[in-house]
């Protein structure tokens, strides 16, 4: 449906509003549901989430898939094979404990990780820093590759097709290239 530019005029005021008295309601619920970066990207946002602060990850690089996955690896790369990304791309850590112990903290300013996949992971754990998980401290620390959340029924959860989601979402915003 097309507007004419009297009723985007008024749809603008509507909006304006609406978002007055229901913008932080509005934004928890999208930070909730893992939603906010999508959010944020597709009104043209982004860069309120991600300053530029001149790092910028390779494309082509690697993909940190983390946290506790009763979906088998190599279905996974199944997935990432049928997107067209290469398997020797992938660094898996599918198991809860290996999760708490590996240091997401090395993928910080560090140019060939392009994307971090999360899914279930405990609170506690190396490289969280002054936040509550290491999940919130590469989300909100500068020099983090881009994180996607793997949420399913709006929980953390590792499936095929949040993870083929995410994949093609990454894809699509230019985060990663196939290959």
């Amino acid at each position: 449906m097309l507007l004419d530019t009297n009723e985007l005029l008024k749809l603008e005021d509507a909006v304006r509003q609406r978002l007055a008295t229901d913008l932080t309601r509005m934004l928890c619920e999208f930070n909730r549901a893992g939603e906010l970066d999508e959010a944020l990207t597709k009104w043209g946002m982004g860069d309120l989430l991600h300053p530029d602060n001149g790092y910028q990850p390779y494309k082509d690089g690697k993909i940190l898939v983390i946290g506790d996955s009763q979906v088998k690896k190599e279905h996974l790369l199944a997935v990432a094979k049928d997107l067209g990304i290469n398997k020797n791309r992938f660094e898996f850590v599918l198991s809860y404990e290996e999760g708490k112990m590996y240091d997401t903290s090395k993928t910080q300013w560090n140019e060939s990780y392009c994307l971090i996949l999360f899914g279930p992971l405990p609170h506690s754990g190396i490289a969280k820093g002054d936040f509550g998980s290491k999940i919130e401290s590469a989300k909100n620390k500068a020099g983090y590759p881009p994180v996607k959340m793997l949420v399913a029924n709006e929980q953390l959860k590792i499936t095929k097709n949040n993870f083929k989601q995410a994949l093609e979402t990454a894809i699509a915003e230019d985060v990663i290239w196939r290959g």
